[in-house]
């Protein structure tokens, strides 16, 4: 078909083209203003990849904040956030939605609505479907929420209880692992703080049982007294073998004096180690229980520590998340878009149109006899 034909046959037919267009405008015309109004409201936050807890202040790396990203977006979708503006705004006890979900139960078989949700479930996942959550094009620190509802001001409401609950569920997830914490350090502090109390008591017991105090002065005292002991009994060693030299007997007065001073150091020498002996023992013994109470006291400190800085945390009511705008309610509906289905019925009605004028010259080719008449 050349183009100067296609032309004909569109003067020809242009009453069936214009016809059909006029007709596909009316039709999406008048669906449009029948059509529901939908309204979307719109907020905005954002998503600091810096933890603002000073207990613990991180900050996400680069090849990270694409995961932390997504995961925030699936947090603000998931059905525990749902809930949260459920039961913020008592959606539960509106007509309306006590309304659809009495529909949904009538249109649902038996077996159905035996494993059918509770409203409160039920209203959380149609809010779900209603919602859209994009992180903004330019900007990877930006989220645009936007909900979608039949009214303008509800469009907004909820939109802003979705920014709310989502704020909320992140306060918890980032405090529920630190109360978590926080209760077993406290368990362990507890334990460990017995243990410390047992070994300073058996430290105190053994000081009590042994009469230890000032162990290391007493040691010391102790040895300078062996010294002492020691000088003399080898000066009384001298002087027995001074005696012997002189040609003394063993009855001699001097030799008797000299050989029974001589015993009596040695004696004395051989108790004076014993007790030195005796006080290395019992400050070894004061060593081991006094270090194993130091390691108690270690282990009781770090943890206690811990529970502090856990206890600290799970007060924290602060979170990286920001609402940058709250949503206001709409002028204008985001749907039915009257300018987008106008232009889209007019394109449709006018290919419609030329199909509908092709169609009719080859049933009947009205441009053909013209030509053969002519």
């Amino acid at each position: 078909m050349s183009f100067r034909l296609f032309l004909s046959i569109l003067r020809a037919r242009f009453g069936i083209v214009l016809i059909t267009l006029l007709v596909s405008v009316g039709v999406a015309g008048a669906l449009t203003y029948y059509a529901p109004r939908k309204y979307t409201g719109e907020t905005f936050l954002l998503l600091s990849y810096k933890d603002e807890n000073p207990v613990d202040s991180t900050l996400i790396p680069g090849q990270l904040s694409s995961s932390y990203l997504a995961t925030q977006l699936d947090i603000i979708r998931s059905r525990r956030v749902a809930l949260k503006v459920v039961a913020a705004l008592h959606l539960d006890e509106a007509q309306g939605w006590k309304g659809a979900y009495k529909q949904y139960l009538q249109d649902a078989t038996p077996e159905q609505r035996k494993l059918a949700p509770g409203i409160e479930d039920w209203i959380a996942g149609q809010m779900i479907t209603n919602l859209t959550v994009t992180p903004q094009p330019n900007s990877s620190h930006v989220v645009s929420l936007q909900y979608v509802s039949s009214g303008a001001a509800e469009s907004a409401r909820i939109a802003n209880a979705y920014a709310q609950a989502f704020l909320a569920t992140t306060l918890e997830l980032t405090v529920e692992p630190a109360r978590r914490n926080a209760a077993w350090f406290d368990e362990q502090v507890k334990v460990l703080r017995k243990r410390l109390e047992a070994a300073q008591a058996r430290v105190t017991e053994l000081q009590v049982q042994k009469g230890i105090v000032a162990l290391d002065e007493k040691l010391s005292a102790e040895t300078l007294r062996l010294d002492d002991i020691s000088k003399k009994l080898i000066e009384a060693q001298v002087a027995t073998a001074d005696a012997r030299s002189r040609g003394y007997g063993e009855n001699h007065p001097e030799m008797v004096r000299a050989m029974q001073s001589e015993r009596a150091l040695t004696i004395a020498m051989d108790q004076q180690r014993r007790n030195i002996l005796a006080l290395k023992g019992q400050r070894d013994e004061l060593n081991a229980r006094q270090s194993e109470m130091e390691s108690e006291q270690q282990n009781y400190t770090a943890t206690l520590q811990n529970y502090y800085k856990a206890s600290f945390a799970s007060q924290f009511v602060q979170t990286n998340i920001s609402i940058l705008s709250p949503a206001v309610a709409p002028t204008d509906p985001s749907s039915p878009d009257i300018l987008l289905n106008m232009v889209g019925a007019t394109v449709l009605g006018l290919i419609l149109g030329l199909v509908a004028a092709l169609g009719a010259e080859m049933i009947n080719p009205r441009v053909q006899v013209r030509k053969e008449a002519a």
